[in-house]
């Protein structure tokens, strides 16, 4: 098992929907969910990508009731992101439960071509 503070990401090009253009979309697919803490740094790492392509930030966004017109606990939380190697970004969590209350997250991986990766589960404590 990868330990908390270090999970693989395996990206894979998908083929653009019609009418989408030329713009590249990279996926990213993420065995298991994890536990992550107030404060701390995670170092997030994918395969290789392609020339020109790199990890550029994370963020956190709650899920939302599907069963309601309105939620008020669907949230979105940047986090702060230090980018590393073209194929890591170490994301740091919010410092308290002020900005994200404790619960579980979806966490997106964003490259600076803007391309979006999969949803990984996360629970933020």
């Amino acid at each position: 098992m990868v330990p908390r503070s270090r999970r693989r990401v395996r990206w894979q090009r998908r083929r653009p929907q019609h009418g989408s253009g030329s713009q590249r979309h990279y996926e990213a697919l993420v065995v298991t969910a994890f536990e992550i803490g107030y404060g701390q740094k995670h170092r997030l790492q994918c395969n290789a990508l392609p020339l020109g392509v790199a990890l550029q930030k994370g963020v956190l966004i709650a899920p939302g009731a599907c069963t309601h017109h309105s939620d008020m606990h669907q949230r979105y939380v940047g986090l702060a992101s230090e980018p590393g190697a073209p194929n890591e970004v170490v994301i740091t969590t919010p410092p308290s439960d002020k900005h994200a209350p404790r619960g579980i997250y979806m966490l997106f991986l964003l490259t600076n071509h803007g391309s979006v990766s999969h949803a990984v589960w996360v629970v933020l404590q």
